[in-house]
């Protein structure tokens, strides 16, 4: 049995759950989830934020994993964080994977997984597996929206995403500024005729303010779901409708670019992914993509 820890946003857990997939599908056992992390609301950092379990509304195959089987790995976090990490220090562990200190070659096939993987590389020979496990469940799906159909009808739609909120003053990450789109803009019209940009964001206020782009059909995507599906999910699925994308350092673009399954499709990502980055270009970034 694999199980992977999952923790952080929409699209961390996409990568957790990919990584712990590949491994599990690698020797042909079971994958299950621990999400004990994410419902500890034990007491963190000023910069931390509290994420909840994303995947529910996925058609993924993997279950959650008990609290007898997580032990059969580790203590299950169901005790204050500090208490709980004290504890796994001062036991010995021999099933537990830290991505810190093992790489995804060296995981066995019983085995607790810790980290972000974000590398994919380590999934790339699933993905069409996981493009299946990761898509919207049918009982959310919608008859298509104005703006779906605005994608759909579209010769070169465009996928442009902005990640404002906590990124504007997260120092640790680094903020993609507009003179990075305006250059991914350029590079693009050079290979494609005709796009049209859909710009989605957590701040599309700011965006329908400062980017602007003259002679090109933009639509700022503000609209929300029409049934119980959250907006976060609905706009994801909206984004992987798109032919070509532009994103920042966010995990969430990030899997919507990856998953999106135009055949020539045209991704531009940032090259450094963060701020305290040492390598010229991140290995978060698939060959095929275009970092600048």
């Amino acid at each position: 049995m694999i199980i992977s820890q999952l923790k952080g946003g929409l699209g961390n857990q996409l990568f957790q759950y990919a990584a712990g997939y590949a491994v599990a599908k690698k020797w042909q056992t079971d994958l299950k989830l621990d999400v004990l992390y994410l419902h500890n609301r034990s007491k963190r950092s000023e910069f931390f934020s509290y994420r909840n379990y994303a995947l529910d509304y996925f058609n993924i195959s993997a279950p959650i994993a008990s609290n007898k089987e997580i032990l059969s790995f580790t203590i299950p976090m169901t005790m204050n964080r500090k208490l709980h990490h004290f504890l796994c220090k001062l036991m010995f562990f021999g099933k537990v994977y830290p991505e810190k200190k093992y790489t995804i070659d060296e995981i066995p096939c019983h085995a607790y997984m810790i980290g972000y993987w974000q590398q994919p590389t380590i999934f790339s020979t699933y993905l069409p597996d996981l493009s299946r496990e990761f898509s919207i469940k049918k009982d959310f799906i919608s008859s298509p929206t104005d703006i779906q159909k605005e994608i759909l009808r579209s010769e070169n739609p465009v996928c442009i995403h902005f990640r404002r909120g906590d990124y504007v003053n997260l120092s640790s990450v680094g903020f993609i500024t507009l003179d990075y789109y305006m250059n991914a803009i350029k590079i693009l019209q050079n290979k494609i005729k005709n796009p049209t940009f859909f710009v989605f964001s957590d701040d599309i206020a700011w965006c329908k303010n400062n980017f602007i782009v003259p002679n090109i059909p933009t639509f700022y995507v503000d609209c929300i779901s029409k049934n119980d599906l959250p907006t976060d999910y609905f706009h994801f699925n909206l984004m992987m409708n798109c032919h070509h994308f532009i994103i920042p350092n966010s995990t969430y673009s990030y899997w919507s670019a990856l998953l999106g399954k135009h055949e020539q499709k045209i991704v531009i990502a940032p090259k450094k992914w963060h701020i305290n980055q040492q390598e010229e270009q991140s290995n978060i970034i698939p060959a095929n993509w275009i970092p600048i």
